[in-house]
């Protein structure tokens, strides 16, 4: 064995400890609370990425590891005692969350390196690899389960999924990224929004309720109706890219959220329209997730999305009734 994790952070080797790097800043970005990242919740996610990707694209993940695996090294002991710990587990929504104490005692059991914070998320890089690799049931476990993870933790998980096409780096900001994500590549909506959810992070990290309803939704709209000023081509097609079908929808949706939950004045209120939206369970259950406040970024999305083609609408001529 040449060595255990290195001890210098300047001589982890490049691609390690820049996907490290990444994924700390995604979970950090992605929170935006403030505080230090839970050292457990980024390890666990680089095993995650590191077993999605060996799931989805086998010869990708292979390159990775043996990037990984040519400098940072794991001590057989160690990773075969989380292989025994792991041979017949159980997947469910939470999976994710019931390997922390597996991966705790085996990185306990490792000489400390002085770096132990990267060195720590590159154990779990390496470990995942291993994991996959070597228990076919378990790869095909969590690849099944994927779909059953909550929208932020599913994000999280499939970091390398996205940046193995980009030279194993970010494409966006953490939460552009989660944006984009629920759009198609390159379309004209995805490029709208990046724009749009990328003008808004800097006032988000000032707010003391960086994911609250009111500031999505109102953003959301806003955004819209900027769009409309200042490319009015691209929204034309995005509009024609709507089809017969769906712009009615979305014309009644503007009809009984906007206009309906309108002040007396005729004021538009995002927040009360997106509420509106909510409860009509169009989609996912939003109103659920919304009360739960476990996922306060997908709400965030779901609003500033919906508000986003409500505020393009709203420049449109609509009769109030059908």
């Amino acid at each position: 064995m040449k060595q255990n994790l290195k001890s210098v952070e300047d001589e982890l080797p490049a691609i390690p400890l820049q996907l490290s790097r990444a994924l700390v800043q995604c979970v950090e970005d992605f929170e935006i609370e403030g505080g230090p990242v839970p050292v457990e919740r980024a390890t666990r996610l680089a095993f995650a990425n590191a077993v999605y990707l060996t799931g989805k694209f086998p010869d990708d993940a292979a390159r990775l590891r043996r990037e990984f695996e040519s400098n940072c090294v794991v001590a057989a002991a160690g990773l075969e005692e989380l292989e025994a710990g792991l041979r017949d587990f159980r997947f469910d929504a939470g999976w994710l969350a019931r390997i922390d104490g597996l991966l705790n005692r085996v990185w306990a059991s490792l000489p400390a390196p002085e770096d132990r914070f990267n060195g720590r998320i590159i154990f779990g890089f390496i470990a995942g690899f291993h994991v996959a690799g070597k228990l076919p049931d378990f790869l095909k476990g969590a690849v099944e389960s994927g779909s059953a993870l909550e929208s932020e933790s599913r994000f999280l998980a499939s970091r390398l999924l996205r940046w193995r096409t980009n030279d194993w780096r970010p494409r966006h900001e953490p939460f552009v990224e989660y944006m984009a994500g629920f759009y198609k590549d390159g379309s004209v909506v995805q490029n709208l929004i990046v724009g749009a959810s990328r003008e808004v992070l800097w006032v988000l990290r000032m707010l003391s309720d960086p994911w609250g309803l009111k500031f999505w939704a109102e953003a959301g709209w806003g955004a819209g109706r900027f769009a409309v000023a200042h490319f009015p081509d691209d929204v034309r097609k995005m509009v024609s890219d709507l089809g017969k079908g769906d712009l009615p929808l979305f014309i009644e949706l503007y009809r009984s959220c906007v206009l309906r939950s309108a002040g007396g004045d005729g004021t538009i209120r995002p927040e009360k329209a997106a509420l509106r939206f909510f409860a009509l369970r169009h989609g996912r259950d939003y109103a659920a997730i919304y009360c739960r406040g476990d996922q306060p970024r997908l709400i965030a999305h779901a609003a500033f999305d919906f508000c986003f083609w409500m505020g393009i609408l709203s420049t449109q001529p609509i009769r109030t009734e059908a």
